[in-house]
């Protein structure tokens, strides 16, 4: 519950003023709504049992309510302070309705698209960095030659993530904005790059940095 998680988060607090290494990492959870709670309680089953094995430090879950569109809340300004203030979340998908009268989330004086773009907004986040990599099967497959070893960064708040409001021309035509900023684009550039440095740091091997873009059809 709220109150429950306020008083994790206090202990939490206290806890770090006394400890110079905290035993155990604190990681906040949103469980979200639809398939969410599914997919959270499985990812935590994945972490804990990882981390036990790999003899690492555990990680204290701090549960968090009402994250999510099955009470119509979307997310509150307790998630945004319980996130401040612990830094890490572990966050289920949301069902975002359709249309704008159920997903529209006012936060801090702004108004957001979804609950979603408001954590993105509001925090920065706007790197999403996603890996895919292959793994040696015991058994024979149609790729089993294929090594695949992928980072993919995508930018997060921008594009037609930027949350601008989409305008009816007629009755059958929608139009959206997809917004471009030299800026943003800087940025998650030199984030992919940083990233691609230290791997390369970290294997001794060269890394390779591909952009994909759209310049070819959005010509400014």
């Amino acid at each position: 519950t709220m109150s429950s998680c306020r008083q994790l988060l206090r202990t939490s607090a206290r806890h770090r003023q006394k400890c110079t290494a905290s035993p155990a990492r604190d990681v906040l959870v949103f469980d979200g709504d639809g398939v969410g709670p599914e997919i959270i309680t499985a990812a935590r089953r994945v972490a804990d049992a990882a981390l036990s094995v790999a003899g690492v430090r555990g990680i204290r879950w701090i549960e968090m309510d009402g994250y999510g569109y099955d009470n119509g809340l979307g997310v509150t300004e307790a998630h945004l302070e319980a996130f401040g203030e612990v830094g890490v979340l572990l966050k289920g998908p949301l069902s975002i309705p359709a249309g704008t009268s159920g997903s529209v989330i006012e936060a801090r004086g702004q108004a957001f698209t979804s609950a979603n773009q408001a954590l993105r907004q509001l925090f920065g986040l706007y790197a999403n960095v996603r890996p895919a990599r292959s793994y040696a099967l015991p058994w024979p497959t149609r790729f089993g030659d294929v090594a695949v070893d992928l980072l993919i960064v995508r930018e997060n708040t921008e594009d037609l993530y930027c949350g601008a409001p989409e305008v009816w021309v007629d009755k059958d035509t929608c139009q959206a904005t997809k917004r471009i900023s030299r800026g943003a684009s800087a940025r998650i550039a030199e984030y992919a790059c940083a990233l691609a440095l230290q791997r390369q740091a970290e294997r001794g091997a060269p890394s390779l940095v591909t952009a994909v873009h759209k310049a070819n059809v959005c010509k400014q």
